[in-house]
């Protein structure tokens, strides 16, 4: 349940929106017709482009194993990324001919575009492009895979129209809540802090396995603001 202190006349909305910020747009890396995929004389395994269907989770870990095929030594000044949500290490490498080096990787899963909620299952699809010393061109590798929600919201935004006003009665929203995973609660917070929330938890059905499910009553703010 959001429940604000006070409220102005007029019509509000409450949105529930997530992101992803895409920085920059790149050429196409190789396909070396090995199982290899090469941008800027180095390669990884086609197979490590593509980590399959996970769980969303804020520190989701994977490796890229870069391998230098080229006669001299590239010195990667840095990994640019297409994508707020992932952290690459080491930031900076030296590879000498042949050489081969695991790049950590860690994505943050739980950001989503606004039309991605309320889906069970979203594509993620990132670039990672290899900086060498000198090159502020090139191709990237692309990262994707399938990326399952632990939770999802029935409702993108919860209009309130006319109803709130100074002095007068909490007008009331629901939104449903449905986890595909086992919880024992579930906490919910506005941002800003200009509502409350409470979760009602809904049992299911007897003797039919559904996720279990939580209802969130909703009491307007004055503004806009996610969940």
């Amino acid at each position: 349940m959001f429940k604000s202190p006070w409220s102005r006349r007029g019509g509000l909305a409450v949105a529930v929106v997530g992101s992803c910020a895409i920085a920059f747009r790149l050429g196409l890396p190789a396909d070396t017709g090995q199982g290899m995929v090469e941008a800027n004389g180095l390669a990884v395994p086609a197979s490590s482009l593509d980590f399959g269907t996970v769980w969303e989770t804020s520190a989701f870990h994977w490796y890229l194993p870069i391998q230098n095929r080229t006669r001299s030594d590239i010195h990667i000044n840095e990994f640019e990324v297409s994508c707020n949500c992932i952290k690459v290490e080491p930031k900076q490498l030296l590879l000498q001919p042949g050489e081969k080096a695991d790049v950590a990787l860690t994505l943050d899963l739980t950001p989503r575009h606004y039309d991605e909620i309320g889906v069970a299952e979203r594509p993620l699809r990132v670039q990672i492009r290899p900086h060498r010393l000198g090159d502020r061109f090139g191709s990237a590798w692309t990262l994707q895979g399938n990326v399952k929600s632990r939770l999802v919201l029935d409702t993108r935004a919860l209009e309130f129209g006319e109803a709130p006003y100074d002095g007068g009665p909490p007008a009331w929203r629901e939104v449903m809540a449905t986890s595909f995973v086992p919880v024992r609660t579930l906490q919910v917070k506005a941002e800003p802090a200009l509502a409350l929330v409470e979760v009602a938890p809904v049992a299911p059905p007897a003797k039919r396995p559904v996720p279990a499910e939580g209802r969130a009553l909703a009491k307007p703010s004055a503004r806009r603001f996610p969940i």
